[in-house]
């Protein structure tokens, strides 16, 4: 089960597949299933992973008191 949800953590990150897609693709039966397993998991939903992952990696490091959005 956690290199199930590790692999859906890359594919969250590194693609725009639905969640939906994500679950299946992982080897979970149900989208329902796989949010509550991800969540506890990993402290948040896959949605919320997904946005805070690509919100992250949208700011640009200038210095330890600056961060700018691309």
């Amino acid at each position: 089960q956690n290199e199930r949800i590790q692999k859906a953590a890359t594919l969250l990150k590194s693609t725009d597949q639905t969640i939906k897609d994500i679950a299946e693709r992982t080897g979970f039966s149900s989208v329902h299933y796989f949010t509550r397993v991800f969540t506890e998991k990993l402290g948040c939903s896959p949605g919320a992973f997904r946005t805070l992952y690509t919100d992250v990696k949208k700011m640009t490091y200038r210095n330890e008191n600056d961060f700018t959005e691309r």
